[in-house]
């Protein structure tokens, strides 16, 4: 009868130390967690803040992946390009209308 007591004890004991170690890791747990958790708020809030100082523009650039960022630039020099020609063009074009405007003034004259 003794030795079935102490062998209920020795169970209850080793029940509760494997109990508190699993709490131990479960408490380990969540504060790694709690941890991970803070540092990502941190991130978030000084990732927040530099995008808020950049412009919008900078702030859309940061936001895309490196791909898309590759596509963005390439489309942006192409655009500037264009942008470049029309304008030469438009000189030209000016240049030619004031042409006409003087030699139309020439032969009415």
């Amino acid at each position: 009868m003794l030795t079935v007591f102490i062998v209920l004890v020795a169970l209850f004991v080793i029940a509760l130390m494997v109990k508190t170690h699993n709490e131990r890791n479960k408490a380990a747990r969540l504060s790694r967690l709690s941890l991970k958790a803070s540092e990502a708020l941190v991130n978030a809030s000084m990732h927040k803040m530099r995008l808020a100082s950049m412009s919008p523009e900078e702030a859309f650039i940061e936001t895309l992946t490196d791909e898309e960022r590759e596509i963005y630039f390439s489309l942006t020099t192409a655009l500037e390009k264009l942008t470049f020609k029309v304008d030469i063009a438009g000189n030209r074009i000016k240049k030619q209308s004031n042409g006409v405007k003087q030699i139309n003034k020439l032969l009415n004259a």
